[in-house]
């Protein structure tokens, strides 16, 4: 999640938490990170309900890098 700062900007999605990035060059590892989102998220997590409501808003910006990685696909494939 904490990444190094030499990564192509077009493949990081920023989080709401400073200096905290995910890496999203492809649908699988962008699923990745939602997956592990929404396992923090969940009812049975331990996390203090800020964090969880951070962690809404980085879902949020991921399935809009989602979409976008969707449509870029199917633009290519067309």
């Amino acid at each position: 999640m904490y990444l190094s700062p030499n990564l192509d900007p077009a493949e990081v999605v920023c989080s709401v938490v400073p200096r905290r990035r995910y890496h999203c060059p492809d649908l699988p590892a962008l699923d990745r990170h939602i997956a592990a989102l929404r396992r923090q998220v969940a009812a049975e997590s331990n996390c203090v309900p800020t964090w969880k409501q951070h962690m809404r808003h980085d879902i949020d910006r991921l399935l809009d890098r989602r979409l976008y990685l969707t449509q870029v696909a199917g633009a290519l494939a067309a």
